[in-house]
């Protein structure tokens, strides 16, 4: 792990701009092959009409056609387009310029790709197609979205390869996070007996502990210990399963070391089930890798694959990864549930991401979170007032395990914790955000209010449950560091205003 003063020193305006320039280039290079492959696929649609006297769908086709030129035409501004001049402010238009075509770019693909498919493919037919995909011709999947899918099956087969998972792990792919969460908890539940434990070292996401709550008999023990050792202390002959996250969506944002939890976790000579929520990390940080070969213990994973894996917002995906032997099962199970992604969402997500831009991505979110809660908490007017919690910050309380993780592993979270009670009421809060949104949109910088993270545009969001007390969580966003620091003596600003 580099030290902060070095992270700090190499993260230059002119090194992010050069990386915003790769960043754009994967995602462009990603949407001309899909376009160039959902082109033959129409081709093979054609000819197949053509051999078996089918009358292809004449209306979709021009769809089609007219989707593509815009395509084309959006292709051609994002190569035309630069910043006007070199100011920090021109930059960031020209970046949520550019970010606005990927993105609409994306969702086009949707109607290029899927107004022909059926949901429902038919295998044969006289007269008139009622599919698109050839390969839904030949009967060796059920055509019915819910049961399965060849665009999914690709989808998984990618995720697996950027996620460098072995033969013994199988990845498939839901509708949202929580859709992932909920066909594991299906899982779960066949397998609990009355009076098991449930172990929750930190909390996990208050709906899936919403889930976990109304099972009859089971008992949850709650710790809030991110200490490896006591965790594996509280496990005993009652425990079934263990429910870890590698950060905490709370305020206090707490850092597990995942790594070393797993491998004495895993030594331990009796099944238990291991439940892992990977989304604040963007599965970067690997919990399969730490497993014994040889454990009884199984991993189940999941997490929110829409928050930092697609460039911006489009539509909602959910990642699992299970032992393979327990593939089919949770085939069934997602089924069974209908929480698998849908071609028609499917389509509006980056078909393709390598390792090496999503961990350029991370890496960007997690230097961005870095700077500001240093540059909020070395404010000494501020020191008095509020703290920025992040684990890589010297003063969180996890900051000996978090600094053992590669940077890019940390996500793009903070969140604030105040010396005066006042500032955990909604309405105050509320209050605060709106000038911040004044103070930005007086100074020209991209700013938002609102749920969900990773996107490129920093977003605040009060977060808490309703039993819980109101807190503020920022996704610092991806910019390059020069409009961060913008965003970050906004920020001070109004913090200093409430403070007064």
């Amino acid at each position: 792990m580099q030290d902060i003063e070095s992270i700090f020193n190499q993260n230059t305006q002119e090194k992010n701009v050069l990386e915003d320039a790769k960043l754009f280039q994967y995602r462009i290079e990603d949407i001309k092959s899909r376009m160039n492959s959902l082109e033959s696929m129409q081709n093979d649609y054609l000819n197949f009409c053509r051999n078996k006297n089918l009358c292809p769908d004449s209306t979709g086709l021009e769809v089609s056609a007219s989707v593509k030129n815009i395509m084309l035409n959006i292709l051609e501004e994002f190569d035309l387009d630069k910043p006007s001049s070199t100011s920090i402010e021109d930059y960031s238009s020209y970046i949520t310029r550019q970010n606005s075509r990927i993105r609409n770019l994306l969702l086009l693909l949707a109607q290029f790709g899927c107004h022909i498919e059926w949901s429902s493919a038919s295998y044969n037919q006289a007269v008139f197609p009622s599919f698109f995909d050839l390969r839904k011709q030949t009967e060796k999947i059920v055509n019915y979205d819910r049961w399965e899918s060849f665009m999914i099956a690709d989808m998984e087969h990618e995720l697996a390869k950027l996620y460098d998972l072995s033969s013994d792990w199988s990845l498939l792919l839901a509708s949202s996070g929580m859709s992932a969460y909920a066909t594991i908890h299906n899982f779960i539940t066949r397998h609990l007996c009355p009076d098991d434990n449930i172990v929750i070292p930190v909390p996990v996401y208050h709906e899936a502990e919403a889930l976990l709550s109304s099972i009859p008999g089971i008992k949850l023990l709650r710790l809030n210990t991110t200490d490896p050792d006591k965790i594996v202390s509280s496990i005993d002959g009652a425990t079934k399963a263990i429910y870890l996250t590698p950060m905490t969506n709370d305020e206090a944002l707490r850092f597990v070391d995942l790594d070393a939890l797993m491998q004495k976790i895993s030594l331990i000579e009796r099944e238990i089930f291991i439940i892992v929520d990977g989304t604040m990390s963007a599965g970067l940080i690997r919990p399969e890798k730490s497993i014994h070969r040889n454990s009884p213990s199984l991993l189940l994973y999941f997490e929110s694959g829409n928050k930092y894996q697609q460039f911006e917002d489009t539509v909602m995906k959910g990642i699992i990864i299970v032992p393979k032997l327990l593939k089919e099962k949770f085939v069934s199970i997602r089924r069974e549930l209908g929480t698998i992604l849908y071609d028609r969402v499917a389509v509006s997500l980056p078909g393709f991401i390598s390792y090496e831009e999503l961990k350029l991505k991370m890496s960007r979110f997690a230097h961005n979170a870095l700077f500001i809660s240093d540059y909020i908490n070395n404010n000494p007017d501020l020191q008095s007032f509020c703290r920025v919690n992040y684990p890589l910050s010297p003063s969180h309380p996890d900051y000996e395990f978090a600094q053992k993780y590669l940077i890019e592993q940390l996500g793009g979270i903070v969140t604030f914790s105040f010396a005066h009670s006042s500032f955990y009421r909604r309405d105050t809060l509320d209050y605060f955000i709106q000038s911040l949104i004044n103070k930005c949109q007086e100074k020209n910088i991209p700013f938002s209010k609102g749920d969900s993270y990773g996107f490129s545009i920093p977003r605040i969001h009060i977060g808490g449950s309703r039993s819980d007390k109101p807190f503020l969580r920022l996704s610092v966003g991806n910019r390059s560091i020069g409009e961060v620091k913008a965003f970050a003596s906004c920020l001070a600003s109004c913090l200093s205003s409430a403070l007064r």
